[in-house]
């Protein structure tokens, strides 16, 4: 069973264009999907009410932070000190892992780093 995290902690709502219809075009595809999983959304103060409805399925759960999306320097303290938590790590963008020789990550963390990478989760 697929049991991974979403990076939605830089999502603004209607601020980020495309990337928020493709994150969005996701998880709803999820909600129709028949088979096992738990997604872990992380949001942040300033968008977790755009996503609470998830939460109406069981397979689905909020990770409420106290980061603000706008806040673009708190958001990077947040992901450098606290994503290293997670197994799977997917957050809709294309950029590069912290994995790519910044910060330190756990060996056993895998990381999706953006849309194709998606395909490729466990």
């Amino acid at each position: 069973m697929l049991v991974a995290a979403v990076d939605l902690l830089w999502l603004r709502p209607k601020k980020v264009g495309g990337t928020e219809f493709y994150i969005r075009n996701l998880l709803d595809g999820f909600l129709r999907s028949e088979e096992p999983f738990h997604l872990y959304l992380m949001v942040s103060k300033d968008n977790r009410e755009t996503f609470r409805h998830y939460t109406e399925d069981d397979r689905f759960e909020l990770l409420e932070t106290e980061v603000v999306s706008a806040n673009i320097a708190g958001r990077i303290l947040w992901n450098f000190f606290c994503q290293n938590r997670m197994d799977v790590h997917h957050d809709g963008r294309h950029r590069e892992p912290r994995g790519a020789g910044v910060g330190p990550v756990q060996p056993a963390v895998r990381r999706g780093c953006g849309a194709a990478d998606a395909r490729h989760l466990p």
